[in-house]
């Protein structure tokens, strides 16, 4: 059985990025700034979990400072 759709469980947002950000940049050297969170909280979600690590994926791997920011 599955779960309410991530976008009604905005809390779980903040624990399932940290997790999508140690699996592609698992040095542990990047962190998730508070605005970009912000945005990823607010953000619709249509394919849940999926489509917010797909979102992580991008910046952390191409991250070039420690933080991922809203603008990246």
């Amino acid at each position: 059985m599955r779960g309410p759709p991530l976008r009604r469980r905005p809390a779980d947002i903040e624990d399932l990025a940290r997790l999508f950000l140690r699996k592609y940049r698992p040095s542990g050297e990047s962190g998730l700034a508070p605005d970009a969170l912000t945005m990823l909280q607010r953000c619709p979600r249509p394919e849940n979990v999926r489509q917010l690590e797909s979102v992580m994926r991008g910046p952390a791997q191409r991250l070039a400072g420690p933080m991922i920011r809203a603008e990246a």
